[in-house]
């Protein structure tokens, strides 16, 4: 048999094994909302989100932050979270600076959860904030509010744009 048939066979083999090793279908990826139910969903509330701080890296200077759906049915969020520092009569010197971009429309299933990240030059100048609020992109009437605010350094942090479920094309 030559090199170049022995090469046909082979590949014909290898081919045929691999059809019949095909494993059954799993679960839907968990990550992928259908763009179906996507375009039925409503703008995410903010009394249907709970806020929450997931983690703080204060060596890296990082905090992971979560808008968790806490309503009943998938709502989508567009646009960017608000971040202010203090109150509108006292206002923190906090300089907030949106991460750059459009943002992505992200949906949120039922207990799902869209993730952002403020975060800060860790070091020198740390202090803990009196009061922070964060406000979700599509409703500012209901500012979930932290006080005292989770420890940051610098005069400057950066809000990152929302991540989440991806709308299946």
């Amino acid at each position: 048999m030559s090199m170049k048939c022995a090469c046909s066979v082979a590949a014909v083999a290898v081919l045929a094994l691999s059809a019949c090793e095909q494993k059954p279908a799993g679960p839907a990826d968990p990550n992928v909302v259908a763009a179906e139910d996507a375009l039925n969903a409503e703008d995410c509330k903010a009394t249907d989100l709970k806020v929450v701080l997931e983690s703080h890296d204060k060596q890296a200077g990082v905090q992971n932050w979560a808008f968790v759906n806490t309503g009943p049915t998938l709502c989508t969020l567009n646009g960017k979270p608000a971040v202010f520092y203090g109150t509108v009569a006292n206002p923190e010197p906090i300089i907030v600076q949106p991460e750059p971009g459009t943002p992505k429309t992200i949906t949120v299933l039922p207990g799902g959860k869209a993730i952002f990240a403020v975060t800060y030059p860790a070091g020198r100048g740390c202090r803990q904030p009196h009061r922070m609020e964060i406000d979700p992109p599509n409703d500012r009437t209901n500012p979930a509010e932290f006080k005292p605010a989770p420890e940051i350094c610098g005069p400057k942090v950066n809000v990152t744009r929302l991540h989440g479920k991806v709308i299946a094309q």
